[in-house]
């Protein structure tokens, strides 16, 4: 939620101009912060209805530069924002003890990250479009790390696991995240 000049604001205490004050927004929000030309700029703390927290920089009115975003009991991403998505350097927080940290742009993954899970496996690589694409490594929690590419997120092509002291231990291939054997599939002639 962007909270754009478009819905109604009340100023409850403080200087809502240009300097510090307390806003309340139509749809049940609050923001406590800074202002300047009677937006939101500065630092400051934005309460959703939805008991979402946003407290961080913002600009012009939107989430902009160096701020933490806590899904109320759940998710949480720390990094950079612009326009009021995740973008820059980042780490997001999943319920489930998963642990993204890497680039976003435009509120999606996009460039080098290193995905965390919490049985100790971790995959790191290069994302676009929020999705696993092209080269990158699966390291399991006993140190045994696969290498491969994956497309759309999923391992395709010829992929190498090697033990934890580099020697590999299995070759072969995979398409869209199912082994196939050890030998190279035939192409279909249709």
């Amino acid at each position: 939620m962007s909270h754009c000049s478009t819905v109604p604001v009340t100023c409850t205490s403080g200087d809502c101009d240009n300097g510090e004050g307390i806003q309340i927004i139509a749809d049940g929000s609050r923001y406590e912060g800074e202002f300047l030309g009677a937006r939101r700029q500065g630092k400051g703390k934005l309460y959703y209805e939805n008991q979402d927290i946003y407290d961080g920089e913002f600009f012009e009115g939107k989430r902009e530069g160096q701020g933490t975003y806590s899904h109320h009991g759940s998710d949480r991403y720390e990094g950079k924002f612009e326009e009021g998505l995740r973008h820059g350097n980042g780490k997001y927080h999943y319920k489930n003890q998963e642990v993204y940290e890497g680039t976003y742009r435009s509120g999606l993954r996009e460039g080098m990250g290193t995905y965390t899970y919490p049985n100790g496996d971790r995959f790191e690589g290069s994302y676009k479009n929020g999705k696993r694409e092209g080269p990158g490594i699966y390291i399991f929690a006993d140190k045994n790390v696969l290498e491969g590419v994956w497309k759309e997120n999923h391992l395709q092509g010829k992929a190498i696991i090697r033990n934890p002291k580099g020697r590999i231990i299995h070759e072969g291939y995979w398409k869209d995240n199912k082994y196939l054997g050890r030998e190279e599939p035939k192409e279909d002639s249709n």
